[in-house]
């Protein structure tokens, strides 16, 4: 089944109206297709697509919310690897940058750090917090 299908679908007097008992709208029948679709191909088999809807029916709640808790956890864990790369990223090229700019204030300067030349024009809002950092 494609998603084109699936919506083709909707339009049928009896599908729709069993939907519509089900609460379920023309906008979640789309979203629950994009999470049914965990490979990312498109298309859900016929049996995957029914064996969903048949577990939702019958599945006992507090069952679902478990399986529902797993899968949390697990993007969770997907969306921290993410955002450590992005991190790790970010901070590389703060980096390159810095040391882009030159060598920073001399060793014997008297008084609190300073930025590195030009670093406060790039990053007016933060240069004492970036200052502190890079000394």
């Amino acid at each position: 089944i494609s998603e084109q299908e699936l919506m083709a679908g909707y339009s049928h007097p009896r599908i729709k109206e069993t939907l519509e008992e089900m609460n379920i709208t023309k906008n979640d029948l789309r979203t629950l297709f994009h999470l049914m679709d965990h490979d990312g191909t498109g298309q859900l088999s016929y049996h995957l697509f029914l064996e969903s809807f048949y577990k939702a029916q019958v599945q006992d709640p507090k069952v679902y919310l478990m399986v529902m808790q797993l899968r949390m956890q697990t993007v969770e864990k997907q969306v921290a690897k993410s955002h450590e790369a992005c991190m790790q990223t970010m901070a590389s090229v703060v980096r390159e940058a810095m040391a882009a700019m030159g060598p920073g204030p001399p060793a014997a300067a008297a008084g609190p750090p300073s930025a590195p030349p030009g670093l406060a024009a790039l990053f007016p809002d933060s240069a004492q917090r970036i200052t502190t950092t890079w000394c």
